[in-house]
């Protein structure tokens, strides 16, 4: 599996097609012309040709829209035949290098080889882990100029795209994953189970059912300024026998380019159908719903403000610590580092430091690890009450785009995005949260 290392490029999929008059008709003459209906050896018969065609529409569609006619845009996809193996919407392996080809020999597109990369680089398109086999060399493709002044020619304007281009619903709404495992090196994330182990537990079809009643509601909406392909709910820790689904259950944007993937400023500059956008969180959510499972009182104040250490130290501690389920007392690397880029003029006390001054403020959080409470219960109480929510706010036909612990809704729907995530969170968690 190929990825960019330009944190800026886009995953070259496959889900969106031609919908308007103009872009069949740019797809229809930019086939004829570039003659992909003409064999190499032989005439194409029909249905070998209504592939090429089918093929050739996913690309130049998903192309124009993932890279929203920008020239500098760069799109990255696997040459290795593995990836293609499904033949993903149509596009088979061959189907792509000939249609790439073709492209970069009239100078529609721009293609640059990659290099290897480590293992730990490399991630599925919805951002997961992916399996090692998909190491491999990263291919990047980038719309050229004349493509973009063909495009527009056509009547297709960076503005409107949506217009002209229909996305897949997704195909996969609920995934559970089974625990994770470790190689003595690292954690490794559990393998996701097969949809054909699912269908018959009625839980399994209820969280379908809820999905793809958000997803078809969100699907008619128009967002502007970010992408949604789908929502699908991702649970883990499963197990063959008595799954109770109470494990994780988050909704993720299924593309790894989607708006979830946006800083919270670039999601703030979004529009749904037309109006300018709020965006409505949980103040610190896990370490509140801790307090409701505790029957502990929220703090009147910022739950993040301990004297004399940053709020972003304690944050990134207080995360460490309720996602494994016990207090930290060491950084790990990553999150060490991660600190020192965002304070480089602060020293960065021990973690047991940290830990000390915290429950200086919160001596309660010793029974954390007594109590068993890790992310898996934690993030499942967060996402039931982000889904109700959602739910709720849908069934008033307000559309609601959710991301973890926030919910993004029109600006004039504000209020009630308020009032009914303050509802749900005190149902869900037992205590009044904080909502921002």
């Amino acid at each position: 599996m190929e990825k960019s290392t330009n944190t800026s490029s886009f995953y070259w999929s496959f889900d969106y097609y031609p919908k308007s008059e103009e872009a069949r008709r740019l797809s229809t003459n930019l086939f004829s012309s570039l003659k992909l209906g003409i064999g190499t050896t032989n005439q194409l018969g029909q249905k070998q040709l209504q592939s090429r065609i089918t093929a050739f529409e996913r690309c130049l569609s998903s192309l124009i829209a993932r890279s929203k006619l920008n020239q500098e845009q760069q799109l990255y996809r696997s040459l290795d035949k593995r990836a293609f193996s499904g033949k993903e919407q149509g596009v088979s392996h061959n189907h792509f290098k000939l249609i790439t080809t073709k492209m970069i020999g009239k100078g529609y597109l721009s293609h640059a080889p990659g290099k290897l990369y480590p293992e730990q680089d490399f991630a599925n398109p919805d951002g997961s882990d992916a399996p090692m086999i998909w190491n491999g060399k990263a291919s990047h493709y980038t719309p050229t100029p004349k493509l973009i002044k063909l495009v527009r020619k056509y009547g297709l304007k960076k503005k409107g795209l949506s217009q002209h281009f229909g996305k897949d619903k997704p195909s996969v709404t609920v995934e559970v994953r089974r625990p994770s495992l470790s190689n003595g090196r690292q954690k490794l994330r559990g393998r996701v189970v097969p949809q054909s182990e699912l269908l018959t537990d009625p839980l399994y079809q209820a969280h379908k059912k809820e999905m793809e009643l958000v997803n078809n509601f969100l699907s008619e909406q128009r967002l502007e300024g970010g992408e949604l392909v789908g929502l699908k709910r991702v649970f883990n820790n499963y197990t063959d026998e008595g799954y109770n689904w109470d494990a994780g259950g988050r909704m993720y944007d299924i593309d790894q380019n989607g708006y979830q993937k946006l800083p919270k400023e670039a999601r703030s500059c979004m529009t749904i159908n037309g109006e300018a956008v709020a965006e409505i969180d949980i103040e610190a959510c896990f370490l509140s719903i801790l307090c409701g499972l505790l029957k502990k009182p929220l703090p009147k104040h910022d739950m993040y403000a301990i004297e004399g250490i940053p709020r972003q130290i304690v944050k990134s501690w207080m995360t460490i610590s309720l996602t494994n389920g016990k207090l930290a007392t060491r950084w790990p690397p990553s999150a060490l580092q991660a600190l020192k880029e965002k304070l480089p003029t602060s020293q960065i006390p021990t973690a047991g430091q940290v830990k000390k001054a915290v429950l200086g403020r919160y001596p309660w959080l010793e029974r954390l690890s007594d109590e068993g409470i890790g992310w898996s219960q934690l993030q499942h109480i967060e996402s039931n009450i982000m889904l109700q929510t959602v739910k709720d706010l849908i069934a008033k036909k307000i559309p609601a785009y959710p991301v973890h612990d926030s919910v993004i809704v029109p600006a004039s729907k504000a209020t009630i995005a308020r009032e009914i995530l303050a509802y749900w969170f005190m149902a869900k968690a037992g205590v009044k949260g904080r909502i921002d």
